[in-house]
């Protein structure tokens, strides 16, 4: 099964992925603790790291620093900045499907968040179609990205109708 051995090569590059889910944890730590001036240092690396990938003229690294910086925004309440920098990677050329359904699964939170119904319907299905079109050795020289597979997907995309249905019932 071709999303098995994605999810698999995925795995054998631990370090990446150690890093990368442990900025997010972070992140979602720092949100829940209410830890300000933590959250503030954070945020301000992430804008340092956002303004370096900006600089790079690489896409797959500025969607996910973009991406991490977004989910970050949308854990604090911020959905429109969160949607402004997802929807400013999702332009750009040269992204994989993996790189492409992260963010599209990032942007369904955010709508789903806004209660924006029809538009997180739309950025589930953009990001259903992207992680079926995930290649298993697409993230060999992306290392930063490989994390996400079609669990994280399915979770992010599940969590945005949670949303959407909080969001529409208030």
């Amino acid at each position: 099964n071709q999303k098995q051995t994605s999810v698999a090569l995925r795995r054998g590059n631990k370090p990446a992925k150690t890093t990368i889910r442990g900025i997010d944890l972070m992140g979602d730590a720092l949100v829940r603790e209410e830890t300000q001036a933590l959250y503030q240092e954070h945020y301000d690396l992430l804008g340092a790291a956002l303004e370096l990938a900006d600089s790079s003229g690489n896409p797959s690294i500025r969607a996910r620093v973009a991406g991490t910086r977004a989910r970050m925004l949308s854990w604090l309440g911020d959905q429109q900045q969160a949607i402004l920098l997802v929807r400013g990677s999702l332009r750009s050329s040269g992204l994989v499907p993996t790189e492409q359904a992260m963010l599209h699964s990032l942007h369904a939170r955010a709508l789903g968040r806004m209660g924006r119904a029809d538009e997180t319907r739309e950025a589930i299905d953009l990001s259903d179609i992207a992680v079926e079109q995930i290649e298993p050795d697409e993230m060999v020289d992306r290392p930063w990205a490989a994390f996400f597979s079609y669990p994280d997907q399915q979770g992010d995309t599940g969590r945005a109708l949670l949303d959407l249905s909080a969001a529409i019932g208030k």
